[in-house]
């Protein structure tokens, strides 16, 4: 995936599953998996007052 599709309102959502769908999908076994975020180039204010970032929601949507 090189760039990721933004929602009219500028959020996104990735899908994490074996099957594919249309737009960020980050591809999964059905092993277990962990997932890690980072934050790259991130804005003064977070570098300068880390705590009060507003962290990604993470929703466990179906698991199969």
């Amino acid at each position: 995936m090189n760039s990721v599709a933004r929602r009219p309102d500028g959020t996104f959502a990735f899908t994490l599953s074996k099957a594919q769908v249309e737009s960020n999908w980050i591809p999964v076994t059905g092993e277990r998996f962990s997932v890690t975020i980072r934050l790259n180039n991130p804005q003064t204010a977070a570098v300068a007052d880390p705590a009060h970032v507003a962290l990604p929601i993470i929703k466990k949507a179906i698991c199969e």
